[in-house]
């Protein structure tokens, strides 16, 4: 599998043109970029942000109630654009200003017609000081956070930064400790429990919906994801990039000054969008070959990081299945918005799903990039000795045949059973019968 840092112009990592199928707010904006790499930039950042606006709408994946939300993480040197994170601000800050005008009296009213509405959990006991923040700071403690969580029970909950340093540092501070799980159970959309001495408080926040748009460098990157194995990196969709530091035209041109109004505009179509999907709850379907795409793509993302001694990156990918899942539901439901529709069951149109396969391919690559820099592997020794022993076998071969071809190249029983299970998983071998296996195809196991 190539894991190179994926580059402006690969083909794996290409923006769509603008006549492409995105829905029309989104278009608009990709419009007002001529730089490719902005492009990249705008589109997964907006994609993102919208995710934290879809409140009330979900889809069902691996037998479990799914939302929008996901965290998105720009990572890229210094002077490699990751200020074009301010427009994804730009365009929430409509949702945010709605919020931030509400007195507690209004803000309690809104969230008791959102129960009575959509038979939701109660508003839970809070000190209603803490107002609803659609945009989170960043700068935050664990406890903070959680009562943040807990007091936009039906306002959207972002955060939202283009110096990943800040949430770093406050989930090293004193009291930040605790913020990372946080985290890890918000993008599940786990229950998040606290119980403090101050002032006896007991907080349940059931079905968190946070999302994350993030960028920084690699550094601030590596301070945030720890490492492969606590699982924060593979809860975030990546685009890690490394472009020449160029000079730019810092001249005000007319088309900032369309770009401006165009997010401005966008701005007001998302409080729309937002009140829109409010009223009108949305659940979002597959078609059996979408599923079926899904499906395929992470048995073979599952087959070649287990064979290659990338078994700790496993998590990578599926929870990229699931991000790709995220990613075709909030397409999805501002396509429903910009259709006029008030359906409150829809399929996915396959533009939208596209897009989301599209950009699930270059955040895993970009995720393994950056995986290998936090923990640099050795030559796949594991991948050379499955070839090694396969290549000594016949195309029908029993059990008993693997495991003597494969003591010729000294692996061990146990991870020769592994390695069987995970090719007959894939579809790279057939299992015939009880301890059998037919090879599907000359050196498909490559």
């Amino acid at each position: 599998m190539n894991t190179e840092t994926p580059q402006e112009n690969e083909g794996s990592n290409s923006v769509p043109s603008k006549n492409y199928g995105l829905p029309r707010l989104i278009q608009a904006g990709l419009k007002t970029f001529s730089d490719d790499a902005e492009r990249h930039i705008y589109l997964r950042t907006t994609i993102a942000a919208i995710s934290g606006l879809c409140s009330n709408t979900s889809g069902s994946y691996d037998n479990k109630t799914v939302y929008p939300n996901h965290y998105f993480a720009l990572v890229a040197p210094p002077a490699n654009g990751k200020g074009i994170i301010k427009y994804a601000r730009v365009q929430l800050i409509g949702v945010h200003n709605y919020f931030k005008a509400m007195s507690s009296a209004e803000y309690s009213a809104h969230a008791d017609a959102f129960v009575k509405r959509f038979n939701s959990n109660p508003l839970p006991h809070v000190d209603l000081k803490t107002s609803p923040r659609v945009l989170i700071a960043t700068d935050i403690t664990k406890s903070m956070l959680v009562l943040q969580l807990a007091a936009n029970h039906s306002a959207p909950s972002i955060m939202l930064t283009d110096e990943i340093d800040s949430l770093a540092a406050s989930m090293l501070g004193e009291h930040g400790r605790g913020l990372g799980a946080v985290l890890r159970m918000a993008f599940q959309g786990e229950t998040i429990t606290q119980q403090l001495k101050t002032n006896r408080e007991n907080l349940e926040v059931e079905n968190p919906k946070l999302s994350c748009v993030l960028a920084g460098t690699p550094n601030q990157m590596v301070k945030l994801a720890g490492n492969v194995e606590n699982g924060m990196l593979s809860r975030f969709s990546m685009l890690y990039m490394d472009l020449p530091p160029l000079w730019k035209n810092v001249a005000t041109t007319d088309q900032y000054r369309v770009r401006e109004a165009v997010m401005a505009e966008n701005s007001e179509l998302l409080l729309k969008f937002y009140l829109h999907q409010l009223e009108y709850p949305l659940f979002v379907k597959l078609t059996e070959q979408q599923w079926h795409r899904i499906n395929s793509w992470g048995r073979e993302m599952n087959m070649q990081l287990a064979i290659g001694d990338n078994e700790e990156l496993i998590s990578l990918a599926r929870r990229h299945g699931l991000i790709w899942f995220k990613m075709s539901l909030t397409l999805a439901a501002l396509r429903r918005f910009e259709c006029g529709s008030t359906d409150s069951e829809v399929f996915c149109e396959d533009d939208d799903f596209d897009m989301a396969e599209i950009l699930v391919q270059s955040s895993l690559q970009s995720a393994l990039a950056f995986a290998a820099k936090l923990e640099p592997k050795n030559e796949n020794t594991r991948k050379a000795q499955l070839e090694a022993m396969l290549s000594g076998l016949p195309e029908e071969f029993t059990r008993g045949q693997a495991q003597e071809s494969a003591k010729k190249v000294k692996m061990s029983p146990r991870t020769t059973d592994r390695l069987l299970s995970v090719l007959v998983n894939g579809g790279k071998l057939t299992k015939t019968g009880h301890g059998n296996y037919v090879k599907k195809s000359k050196n498909e196991y490559k």
